[in-house]
């Protein structure tokens, strides 16, 4: 059966995100509830109460309720009206189809001359309703009450059930005597299930609550089932770690494995004596599904279940290693210096050699690129002074024989537009012409 908790009021309570101590309105209506509780304590602000159709037996822990104005416990199991003197803003009560007989009736209706703002009953349904002074005497004990049953209760009924109260007080104490001599008498006695009581009642509705319970169950075997990655994580991370033991108990060598396929690189050293592993791991995955032991000799990563295990050349030290993880990337980067300082400085020795050796090779290359570079023409012309004496080529210093110098010199010659001669300055000289078109030099 369903109890009343802080979960349940919650969830019901969605409509008021959740927030409990300022709740002024809940529905509990049709959960099979067994007893009010947790309410009086959690929501003190509450105004208006649904519980109909439940199992509830008694009113009570209601006592901090103070603002409640409407409290409707309709088609349950309760015997008696009681738990409600503090409810002083009680402004309607629906206990319809409960089980309020005559051997209660007196000292219910007594109880409710407390709740002094209490103007709407509703009584139907009940046991007592049977008896024909019931609304006389509700109408004459409860005189700030205006309706009952949906019915308002006039000046002159009230009037009328005052002056006859005296009549109606035996009559109901005599049949209320009555009545508590057979609930004795059929007391212990097995009950007519066909019959409308308080226990057949309970027993039906938890029926349908364990049907309710079985049709749950069967849906939720069908569903998907909902796997606990963290707890999955934890189970898969003690399995790697205690088959690493057994092999190392047994002098085994450490298989080298990668379950989850990750791209991976592993430097042996990295210039300053660490050994570096850079694992490439989805940046989606949460951190708190990675889980990282270094070993001396092998370092073993469980991601999501799976194992990348890896076993160094040299041995490490745990201890002084770190590991990083980029916030962009998702990339784990385990950096561990090694324990043989003696080969970490050979290393670096040898590794600022190569250096020095590549650095000199690219001087020499591009040096003899340098030398091999065939110089044009254009280039010598506009190189300076003392480039032009360190060139390959002296041009200033080339002379031709006379009969060479004769045949140029009458080729240079050239007619003018006006009929005189003129000498080409130069071989590398070009004939000056004015042209005022021609774009000046930059």
């Amino acid at each position: 059966m369903s109890r009343i908790t802080r979960a349940l009021i919650r969830r019901k309570a969605e409509h008021h995100e959740g927030i409990l101590p300022d709740l002024e309105e809940i529905s509990l209506h049709q959960l099979e509830l067994e007893r009010i509780e947790v309410i009086g304590d959690i929501c003190r602000k509450i105004q208006i109460l649904y519980l109909q159709n439940n199992i509830i037996p008694k009113i009570e822990n209601l006592s901090h309720c103070k603002d409640l104005k409407y409290l409707n416990v309709a088609l349950n199991n309760i015997e008696r009206i009681e738990g409600l003197r503090t409810c002083e803003f009680l402004n309607k009560l629906d206990l319809t189809v409960n089980f309020i007989d005559l051997d209660t009736f007196e000292e219910s209706i007594a109880e409710l001359r407390h709740n002094r703002q209490l103007r709407d009953l509703y009584l139907m349904g009940n046991p007592c309703t049977d008896w024909e002074g019931c609304r006389e005497f509700v109408a004459a004990v409860l005189s700030n009450l205006e309706q009952l049953d949906g019915k308002a209760i006039t000046r002159t009924e009230r009037i009328v059930a005052q002056q006859k109260l005296p009549l109606l007080l035996k009559e109901l104490r005599l049949k209320a005597q009555q009545v508590r001599i057979k609930k004795i008498q059929e007391n212990g006695l097995p009950y007519d299930e066909n019959e409308y009581t308080s226990e057949s009642r309970r027993e039906m509705y938890l029926e349908q609550a364990e049907e309710k319970k079985e049709k749950e169950d069967r849906e939720k075997s069908m569903r998907p089932k909902e796997r606990n990655k963290k707890k999955e994580h934890k189970e898969s991370i003690v399995k790697a770690r205690e088959k690493e033991q057994e092999q190392l108990k047994t002098n085994k060598d450490i298989r080298q494995c990668n379950e989850g396929r990750y791209d991976f690189k592993m430097l042996e050293d990295d210039g300053n004596g660490n050994v570096v592993v850079e694992v490439e791991i989805p940046r989606f995955i949460d951190t708190s599904l990675v889980d990282v032991d270094v070993q001396p000799n092998h370092v073993s990563i469980v991601i999501k279940n799976k194992t990348l295990r890896l076993r160094f050349e040299e041995e490490v030290r745990p201890d002084a290693g770190k590991a990083e993880r980029s916030k962009v990337t998702g990339c784990l980067k385990l950096t561990m210096p090694k324990v043989d300082t003696s080969k970490v400085l050979r290393t670096r020795k040898l590794m600022e050699q190569r250096k020095k050796d590549a650095l000199e090779r690219i001087a020499v290359e591009k040096k003899e690129r340098e030398g091999k570079k065939k110089k044009s023409v254009s280039t010598q012309l506009l190189m300076s002074a003392t480039e032009a004496a360190k060139a390959n080529v002296g041009w200033r210093t080339i002379v031709e024989d006379d009969e060479a110098a004769k045949e140029n010199a009458t080729q240079r010659e050239t007619t003018t537009d006006n009929g005189k001669k003129e000498k080409v300055a130069d071989l590398y000289e070009a004939p000056m012409v004015d042209d005022s078109e021609a774009p000046p030099l930059e």
